[in-house]
């Protein structure tokens, strides 16, 4: 009954068994994103969200680093990452487009 409830309460929890379609262990980050990971996962609320992870493992498109463009980098956890929101609704990219 408890774990019934923490599924459908907690949204870590609840993501907790996607986790390994997205990420992997990191001896040094704990954990980092599968490069080319690509999954669809059902939120606590029934709506998809689509996860496309690029070559880097980061939840962006493609991108050349040492390109002449400006680029930004956001770090953080899975408010960052975006975790239940999809693209183009994230404080990331809403930062980008500003």
């Amino acid at each position: 009954m408890l774990r019934s409830s923490l599924e459908h309460s907690v949204p870590s929890y609840y993501y907790r068994r996607y986790l390994d379609t997205l990420v992997q262990p990191s001896p040094v980050l704990i954990w980092e994103g599968r490069a080319e990971a690509d999954a669809e996962i059902l939120n606590s609320q029934g709506e998809k969200t689509n996860y496309k992870l690029n070559a880097l493992g980061w939840r962006d498109a493609d991108f050349n680093p040492f390109s002449s463009a400006k680029n930004g980098l956001v770090l953080g956890d899975s408010f960052s990452f975006g975790m239940g929101v999809r693209m183009g609704a994230r404080f990331s990219e809403r930062i980008e487009l500003a």
